[in-house]
């Protein structure tokens, strides 16, 4: 059944209490309140099958720097895709641009996790073309 979410954006969802968790997800995360983690994990307990609450989850561990987080961003991605049967057209686009963020976000964070050291102990001549390097190295 096609739901509406908060921003009236088409859910493919099966409860309306799983919409609802989901809707709250969204407002924590905009207004950085509360636990938007906790309430997708609400919404998925209700209904395994809603798209963006998989998508959601993805990206709110997406957004950490933490290598350990990879993982279970690529979990719920992939659950995305596993329950993607129904999805509407927007959600289907939001799935191949999370796998195209998540691809680029592994391969750019194991970059700065490589280079890190470099920037934050190495010195930097103080005539560098980077002021903030140097900074960081005085």
């Amino acid at each position: 059944m096609t739901y509406r979410d908060v921003f009236d954006a088409p859910l493919s969802a099966s409860d309306a209490a799983a919409v609802g968790h989901y809707d709250l997800a969204l407002g924590s995360l905009i207004t950085l309140t509360d636990d938007p983690l906790s309430q997708v994990k609400a919404a998925l307990a209700i209904d395994r099958g809603l798209v963006m609450g998989h998508l959601l989850k993805s990206m709110l561990f997406a957004l950490s720097s933490e290598q350990s987080l990879l993982a279970p961003a690529k979990a719920a991605l992939e659950a995305a895709r596993a329950v993607s049967g129904g999805a509407n057209d927007r959600e289907l686009a939001h799935i191949a641009a999370l796998d195209a963020w998540m691809s680029l976000h592994s391969h750019l964070l194991l970059l700065y996790q490589s280079i890190l050291p470099w920037l934050l102990f190495s010195p930097a001549p103080i005539n560098s073309p980077f002021p903030l390097i140097s900074m960081w190295t005085c």
